[in-house]
């Protein structure tokens, strides 16, 4: 990464700065604003193989009091949890006081000897210092500093040489790495984030009876439960890297046994390596996750650990790599050896890059041939009883496309670079048709097109890349969708071809022709919902409209505990996010609680439901934000709170450019030496509380709405925050009473 800075003008530092920390603030707000729990970044090791008892380091934000954690899947246990904080007041100064300390024993030198000198040094400094502002008038300063003896204690942290060497030599391996890394790294501030400044760690035990697959990782604190991480069980042995391991005791570690797994995080400018032997023609198949671990990265571009792995023979010539596999960032590297000996893979990120985030597991195995895995390709199962078609060789023309039926959906594959395959199906005139592909949704890097031309031979509709909701790892929506109304009866063509002109076997794609079939997914995030017994916590709810679809939707409780409820659950037509609150009972006990939510629509002759999918939004490259799908919805409980009871409006109308004073009672606000105001959650834009203020037993909340708000229709959900009567009037208490229930609210023009 020094290589790459040295390159870079001030400016475009300090604007890269700028930028990395409006990232941090952005998505410390969008958290903020979600859930008051703890926030993780990253997992080290990101898994490990069942049977297995293991330290874990999880960087992440709000740590404080962490003291449990919680794997899904069960068979992990958690043996112990903590915050990493060696020391009460961990500063840059006490940093590079213990410096040489560290270095000392590192080397095999007398460590307490070394910090002697280092305060005799720094003690020499201060000394000049104190005698330069003297000369130049300044105040004097404390003094307490210069009295300290070298040898007696150290200067900013009380305690004695001896006993800090002891205490150090003391901590768990760990422990101590993570310590070596705070102390013995060089600071870079183009690396370094606020989101993974602090450390949790953990011990896990897997249990041997741990079902292998991917698990989510989340750590528990005062404040709640945080987001999930992916933490994989694995089958095969595993080598996991050192957290820190100095320069001078690196070594390169070699694979002795096939098929193995390694862990391993990439530092700015890093490039790991790991030695293997081959003979022959002997086939190798590496595969890297990276961004499957850390999907997206707020402060980085393209937004993730973008990985690259190599093979070198004896000589260090480079003899076969791989930054991706298609379309995912994740590589995959075939590799026959060309003959017997020794080889190098290598490790690192495509410009060099490096953080504590940038976390990976490699797994190696032998493979009796170069041939590539088939990719599962399946169209949805709701179009699961159409009509099915293979495609056809020869298709590649207009005057040899292939009949198919309508409704029905075709199987096919491009074949060569610059392929497309061409259709017939035939439509009535006033048809409604949907013709739509699933090719990258399904794992296939094909990027489709599709034309749909009249039976006179004119161009009727087309369509490259047709954007759904960001939910998922998928950046680039790649796949198309074509909405027609036929206008006269008789064959149209379809032309699908691949938009970058690319082929080959994996180019696969599934043609759906076909009248419109209306239908929807729903999703809620955060997955983890963190508040007090007695009270209401925020939440949002997002929606996938299919094929038209604009109805009603309902979400409803499907599994909860007992008492728990929801309010803005009822989606109106056309609308595609709402804001809504999840009420718990004051005799909920703290802890985790599994929920499950539903969502249902009433269609022309049934009424179809469906389960949500729990979520977490995330931000990549600075911008664009992303819902991550969830294994599980969770409740968590922290503490006993209270919330009054308010009457709430059974709707709110608001104007641009006006103003709406709502009035709402509660037998609780009788109580004269009972306070709070409220906040409006995630509001629509242009919509802010001017004032809020209790009076005779109801609280008062003065809505404004903009002239130049929009049209909207949704969810008002009101955040309550205790006020302090000794900070003067209506001075709000940082911490969340919680909300009150969510109020159906529209701006008409």
């Amino acid at each position: 990464m020094e290589l790459v800075t040295r390159t870079i003008g001030a400016r475009m530092k300090k604007l890269m700065l700028l930028l990395m920390f409006t990232a941090a603030i952005f998505a410390e707000w969008n958290l903020s604003a979600q859930v008051s729990g703890p926030q993780i970044g990253y997992v080290y090791p990101a898994g490990g193989r069942a049977g297995e008892t293991l330290d874990v380091v999880v960087g992440g934000m709000a740590l404080r009091n962490v003291n449990s954690a919680y794997v899904s899947g069960g068979s992990v246990t958690i043996v112990s949890a903590k915050l990493f904080n060696p020391f009460k007041n961990f500063s840059n100064d006490l940093k590079n006081e213990l410096r040489p300390i560290i270095v000392a024993i590192e080397k095999g030198d007398d460590p307490v000897a070394a910090s002697v000198k280092s305060t005799e040094r720094q003690l020499e400094r201060l000394k000049r210092q104190a005698e330069k502002d003297a000369e130049d008038g300044k105040p004097p300063g404390s003094d307490n500093m210069l009295k300290i003896v070298p040898g007696e204690r150290l200067i900013h942290l009380d305690m004695t040489p001896e006993e800090v060497v002891e205490y150090i030599k003391g901590m768990p391996p760990i422990e101590y790495q993570c310590l070596c890394k705070e102390i013995l790294t060089r600071p870079n501030p183009l690396q370094a984030s606020p989101a993974i400044a602090q450390k949790a760690l953990l011990r896990l035990k897997i249990e041997p009876d741990a079902k292998p697959g991917i698990r989510e990782l989340r750590v528990i604190g005062d404040a709640g439960v945080s987001n999930p991480l992916r933490f994989v069980v694995g089958s095969v042995p595993e080598k996991t890297e050192e957290y820190f391991i100095p320069e001078l005791k690196r070594k390169t570690p070699f694979i002795e046994a096939f098929p193995a797994l390694m862990n391993g995080e990439i530092m700015p400018g890093e490039v790991d390596s790991v030695k293997f032997e081959a003979g022959r023609g002997e086939a190798f198949l590496f595969t890297l996750k990276g961004r499957a671990l850390v999907p997206f990265l707020g402060d980085a571009v393209p937004g993730w650990f973008q990985p690259v792995i190599s093979v070198h023979g004896e000589d260090g010539a480079m003899l076969v790599s791989a930054d991706d596999n298609y379309g995912d960032p994740d590589p995959v590297l075939r590799f026959t050896a060309p003959s017997d000996g020794k080889y190098e893979m290598r490790i690192r990120d495509s410009i060099y890059r490096g953080r504590e985030d940038f976390v990976y597991r490699l797994k190696a195995e032998k493979i009796s041939g170069p041939d590539s895995p088939a990719i599962p390709f399946a169209p949805p199962g709701r179009f699961s009883h159409l009509e099915r078609f293979g495609e056809v060789d020869g298709n590649d023309s207009v005057a040899a496309a292939q009949s198919i039926g309508f409704p029905s959906m075709v199987s096919g594959t491009f074949s060569k670079s610059g392929d497309a395959d061409y259709y017939r199906a035939k439509f009535a005139e006033g048809d409604k048709v949907v013709v739509e592909t699933f090719s990258r949704r399904g794992g296939s890097p094909a990027d489709t097109l599709v034309q749909i031309f009249s039976p006179r031979g004119g161009l009727v509709a087309s369509n490259d890349d047709f954007r759904n909701p960001n939910v998922g790892l998928a950046t680039h929506h790649a796949d198309s969708i074509c909405v027609l109304d036929a206008e006269r009866e008789g064959e149209h063509v379809i032309r699908v071809s691949e938009a970058q002109r690319k082929g080959g076997g994996e180019y696969r794609y599934i043609l759906r022709v076909d009248r419109p079939r209306p239908d929807f997914a729903a999703y809620i995030y955060p997955s983890a919902i963190n508040l007090r017994s007695g009270t209401s916590a925020p939440f949002k709810i997002r929606l996938e409209r299919h094929d038209g679809f604009n109805g009603e939707i309902e979400i409803s409780l499907k599994d909860a505990p007992k008492g728990v409820s929801i309010s803005g659950g009822k989606i109106p037509s056309g609308v595609s996010e709402v804001n809504a609150t999840i009420f718990v009972p004051a005799d909920l006990k703290p802890g985790l609680h599994p929920i499950r939510l539903a969502a249902s629509a009433n269609f022309a002759d049934s009424k179809v439901e469906s389960d949500v999918v729990p979520c977490d939004e995330m931000m990549q490259a600075f911008i664009y934000y992303h819902l991550v799908p969830a294994s599980e919805a969770l409740v968590s409980v922290v503490r006993k709170g209270w919330m009054p009871a308010v009457e709430m409006p059974e709707k709110i109308e608001l104007q641009p450019g006006g103003t709406v004073e709502l009035s709402l009672k509660s037998s609780a606000l009788r109580n004269e030496k009972f306070r709070f105001c409220v906040e409006l959650f995630s509001p629509p834009k242009g919509v802010e509380v001017m004032d809020s203020r209790v009076e005779g037993g109801s609280c008062v909340v003065s809505l404004k709405c903009a002239e130049n708000s929009k049209p909207w229709r949704g969810n008002l959900v009101f955040v309550c925050y205790p006020v302090s009567k000794d900070g003067g009037k209506n001075a709000k208490v940082k911490w969340q009473m919680g909300a009150l229930p969510a109020v159906p609210a529209e701006i008409k023009p």
